[in-house]
């Protein structure tokens, strides 16, 4: 994946123009509210085909911005900032949305409390994992059901119980 160069970023396209369309829609709405673009602006020369947007990350993002509060689907990452444990919680919950969350740590501790309060389908820690017997599915108002593992026969199958009595 990427732009087909060798010093491209292996990032593919996004669905469709619309969808890319969005995600600067998003950027360029947080950027006027104060937001700051941490990574360069760049458009890779020539233009590739297909419907790319470059890796971004903004700062000083608030939790009232849109881009926080609505699932981006582009590679952005927004930055907030938090005192302590409780109030990062927090803010990570306050969305409708709840396909992944990500924690970055080496304490054992943080691992197992943070995976448990997160209010996310997935919980990736100190990286990301992908895998066909891994589920994958969100929570809240991200989707339903799940892809991946035996899980994902679930959305396809009813159960139902039959008793005969002797």
């Amino acid at each position: 994946l990427g732009f087909g160069r060798k010093d491209s970023p292996t990032m593919g396209p996004l669905i469709h123009a619309e969808a890319r369309s969005r995600v600067q829609a998003l950027v360029e709405e947080a950027l006027a509210g104060g937001a700051e673009r941490v990574t360069p602006e760049q458009t890779p020369e020539p233009m590739p085909r297909g419907f790319f947007f470059p890796p971004t990350i903004l700062k000083n993002v608030t939790p009232a911005m849109r881009i926080v509060r609505e699932e981006i689907f582009g590679p952005v990452v927004s930055l907030l900032s938090f005192t302590d444990e409780e109030s990062g919680i927090g803010q990570a919950n306050d969305t409708e949305a709840g396909l992944m969350a990500y924690v970055y740590t080496g304490d054992a501790g943080r691992i197992a409390r943070l995976s448990e309060r997160l209010a996310f389908g997935e919980v990736q820690v100190n990286g990301f994992k992908y895998a066909i017997y891994l589920p994958h599915g969100g929570i809240k108002e991200s989707g339903m059901g799940h892809d991946g593992s035996h899980y994902a026969l679930e959305d396809y199958l009813v159960h139902k119980r039959i008793t005969v009595k002797q």
